[in-house]
Parts: C-alpha cells; structure tokens; sequence
C-alpha cells in the first residue's frame, strides 16, 4: 500500500479508483472538495513495509487533520462508480475515524473485497472477481445536519428517465451509512 496525494495520481483512475479521481476532477474544476487521500491498493510486504506505510498515513492525516477533525475512511475501487457497475453501499465505510486509527480501518476497507456479500453482488451482476482490494479513499469529514444520496436511474428498475419518489428519498436526519442500509431514522 502507498499514500497518493500527487493530483496526477489522483485523476487516475487506475491508480485511485474511481471515487477519488472525481472527486479530484471536481476540485479541479473549482468545487469545494474537503482535503483528501488515497492509499493504494498496491500491496508491500514485510514490517519495515507496514512502519513506513504507517508514517506515510500519519503524514498525510496531519494536512488533512486538527486535534477537531475526524475523517472518513472508505473504497475507491476502479470497479466502482462505472458504468456498468456501481457497487454502492457493498464495501465497508468507516465514518467520524480518528486521524491516529486510519491504517486499522484502512486494512478493514480493503478487507471487505472479500465479503460474501460482494461476491452476491458480482454475481447477480454477472461480474467475476476482480481479485484486487480497493484503493482506500480519507477524507475530512464534514459536519452536517442533513446528508443525501443521488441517483441518476431508479434503483429498482434502472430506469434513467424518470426516478420515482420513495420513503428513502425523503429527507432524513441522520447519517449515509444508516439510510443506505435500510435503518430507521428520526
């Protein structure tokens, strides 16, 4: 693994993976991006590996970090966000991460590659494994009262024409990860 802040890097898709070179490109493009970093799914080995990916990561949080702020720690597969496939909501996401306990959950991102649960969602896509763990995308988290999801094509019936109204779409109080996963909020 290695800690990518290089905006060339970032824009690339095969390096980044998809959610980060958009969110790249929309900082380029003037939007107002909270501060970012990708740790690539390029794997090292032995322990002098893992000490030195460690100070990278604490390098890397101490830009984007204060003693206040929390990130998130989550995908960014070549996979994802394509389009043919969207595989939201089937990696592990880790939200409000002290900057000191990124690694940990880092290595729980790329881990859920794995999972039975994305091996079902490769298959009813018809997609084979892809054998590689995502890229691993931090960022400051923003302190929100509301937050959303978008869809460009009705979730159920992937029609790109007319996105029909659900409970779901309703504005909610409570984080992403809660209404992506069907929970009850206030």
């Amino acid at each position: 693994m290695k800690v990518l802040k290089d905006l060339n890097q970032l824009r690339d898709r095969s390096i980044a993976g998809n959610k980060a070179a958009t969110l790249a490109e929309l900082r380029d493009a003037g939007f107002n991006v909270p501060p970012f970093f990708v740790i690539s799914s390029a794997v090292g080995s032995g322990e002098s590996s893992a000490i030195l990916l460690q100070r990278e990561i604490d390098l890397a949080s101490s830009e984007i970090c204060s003693k206040s702020h929390r990130v998130a720690v989550r995908s960014s597969s070549c996979e994802e966000d394509g389009e043919n496939l969207s595989f939201a909501g089937q990696f592990d996401t880790f939200l409000d991460v002290e900057c000191r306990d990124v690694l940990f959950f880092a290595l729980k991102v790329a881990r859920s590659t794995s999972s039975a649960h994305i091996d079902t969602y490769r298959k009813a896509q018809g997609a084979g494994h892809s054998g590689t763990a995502p890229s691993v995308l931090v960022q400051r988290m923003v302190r929100a009262d509301a937050a959303g999801v978008a869809f460009a094509a009705d979730p159920v019936s992937g029609d790109t024409h007319s996105c029909r109204r659900t409970r779901s779409s309703h504005r909610l109080r409570c984080s992403g990860s809660k209404s992506r996963a069907g929970q009850h909020c206030p």
